[in-house]
């Protein structure tokens, strides 16, 4: 097959969970898939983003930025099914949310989660409408989708009325861990001045629905009487900038390469993840893999994947992510129960794993495409009497 992969919502560094999903199903397709072709479409933001480097994975640049969402949807609605006939793709997947809507050949989306539902209060208006008119819309002319979790996959059926037999529920993979190297940890507390005891969080950029402000509120007061500071990992918005130098609880190292992910996070006391909605929470199974004890959002989709190996609380409660936070870091045989059972528990996961599943659904909306393709070829007229020498042609 030649598979298209939609990719021109890629902006390298900000668009985070997206970003992970599609470098790491991609490398992972790549391990196990040498005979299909692969185009990836992507804008001029990811003109130099890595891609598998194997003969059959092919950069296709759009002559788009990244960060006009106008000029993206345009170019994906339009120019990309001229290219995709073009390159005589024969299955286009889009990986983040959105499909072209009048694509020359069977469809497949990934829709990660409902979040202009469960993030409606953050999420400008019309942005809101733009993406629920076309994430719709991709849900239901593709012939498959994929979400990441059975939470999402409820939310898809709740919210855009799809049939739950339309959707492949493939769950996502620790990709830092996997990717990252352990490295000299020594140097790690060097490099990041590290404090002897820390607590490990995601910014996720500071967007509001990951919950940091509220987060570093309970941690004031839960580490009273103890040594420990709250590391935050990622990018930051001016606000948050302002609440983190206020405090002398948090330390913000800003971005941090993959490859340090994994030491910052197995040195740590804990990491916690406050979001108020995730549609997968990556960030947990990371956790668990690296052996550090973790605590999160009691919602969905974090329950699904953290099961029985996570300590919950309440994200909408300071008191509750107080009295979570403290039993743990004031309890060595908590955290070794944790620790213990959350690797167990991410070994549930990973990305060869989504990339089998990924590519048996190719396969199956492919041959279902060929087999309408041959039946449509034959005539619904009962068959005509065979005509005998001398006789005139009907």
């Amino acid at each position: 097959m030649r598979i298209g992969i939609d990719l021109l919502y890629l902006i390298p560094g900000v668009v985070g969970g997206g970003e992970t999903y599609a470098c790491c199903l991609l490398h992972g397709l790549a391990e196990i898939d040498p005979r299909n072709e692969y185009f990836i479409f992507v804008n001029r933001s990811a003109a130099s983003w890595p891609i598998p480097n194997q003969e059959n994975f092919h950069r296709v640049v759009c002559p788009i930025s990244g960060v006009n969402r106008a000029a993206r949807y345009a170019w994906e609605q339009f120019a990309l099914p001229v290219q995709l006939r073009s390159q005589a793709i024969d299955l286009c997947h889009a990986m983040g949310n959105v499909s072209p809507l009048l694509a020359p050949c069977p469809t497949v989306v990934t829709i990660h989660d409902v979040n202009y539902v469960g993030l409606r209060e953050f999420m400008p208006a019309r942005r809101r409408r733009t993406l629920r008119f076309f994430s719709r819309q991709a849900a239901r002319r593709a012939q498959r989708i994929i979400t990441v979790s059975h939470f999402s996959q409820g939310e898809i059926v709740r919210y855009m009325h799809i049939d739950s037999e339309r959707i492949s529920v493939i769950h996502e993979g620790p990709g830092w861990v996997q990717n990252g190297r352990l490295g000299d940890l020594d140097a790690l507390r060097l490099r990041y001045k590290l404090p002897e005891h820390y607590v490990v969080a995601f910014t996720g950029g500071g967007i509001p629905h990951k919950n940091v402000d509220r987060l570093i509120s309970a941690f004031e007061i839960a580490r009273e009487g103890l040594p420990h500071r709250l590391l935050l990992i990622g990018n930051v918005s001016p606000f948050l900038s302002r609440r983190i130098h206020a405090s002398r609880a948090v330390q913000a190292l800003g971005y941090v390469p993959n490859e340090d992910i994994h030491g910052l996070l197995r040195c740590s006391d804990l990491f916690v993840l406050a979001s108020s909605y995730e549609g997968f929470g990556l960030p947990v199974v990371e956790a668990q893999r690296a052996g550090s004890p973790v605590a999160c959002s009691q919602i969905g989709a974090l329950l699904e994947v953290a099961a029985d190996a996570a300590a919950y609380f309440d994200p909408h409660s300071i008191d509750d992510i107080v009295s979570v936070v403290r039993s743990i870091l004031t309890a060595p045989g908590r955290r070794d129960e944790l620790i213990n059972s959350g690797r167990t528990n991410s070994y549930r996961f990973s990305w060869r794993r989504t990339a089998e599943e990924t590519l048996r659904v190719y396969e199956r909306v492919a041959s279902s495409a060929r087999g309408a393709a041959g039946r449509s070829s034959y005539s619904s007229e009962p068959p005509r009497k065979a005509c005998a020498a001398g006789d005139p042609l009907p």
